[in-house]
């Protein structure tokens, strides 16, 4: 069995959607919609968007890219790096040297912050700490109501 293909308007639409036309711009992009309604594209052009083989190559198509776009980001990261290595070395002072290192570590993900620890107390130290709190709060107003309400929390 042959290799099923797209048809050229169908490529056409899937390439446009890859690069990230909408599903409405792309349609008409890829056939002749002069005479449609707008409430008519977007129907079509939804529908096939959702073909397992038009969805297929758009994925594909977007795969593409992003593995192109990895490409550049890993060479682009590449030649900074170096760039920073070079400058750790060979910098004109020694404030470019240190902050062309500090860079470097922190490309290698060093120097990041280090979270707090967060102190762990019990549910009845918690309880405590609350009615404390709220004691202090309501201390001064006048009423019993309102140490009513902390004494049933």
């Amino acid at each position: 069995m042959g290799l099923v293909r797209l048809t050229h308007k169908q490529e056409t639409f899937a390439q446009r959607v890859a690069e990230g036309a909408k599903l409405s711009v792309a349609y008409r992009e890829a056939y002749d919609a002069s005479n449609m309604a707008q409430t008519t594209i977007w129907p079509h052009a939804s529908r096939l968007a959702c073909h397992p083989m038009i969805a297929a190559r758009i994925n594909e198509l977007q795969a593409q890219k992003e593995a192109v776009q990895r490409m550049f980001a890993v060479g682009r990261t590449d030649r900074l790096i170096a760039q920073l290595e070079y400058l750790s070395d060979h910098g004109s002072s020694d404030a470019v040297k240190i902050r062309a290192l500090e860079l470097l570590g922190k490309t290698c993900g060093m120097f990041k912050p280090q979270p707090e620890p967060v102190p762990t107390r019990s549910p009845e130290e918690i309880q405590t700490a609350l009615i404390d709190r709220l004691s202090a709060m309501f201390a001064n107003q006048v009423g019993d109501k309102t140490m009513d309400i902390v004494n049933k929390i």
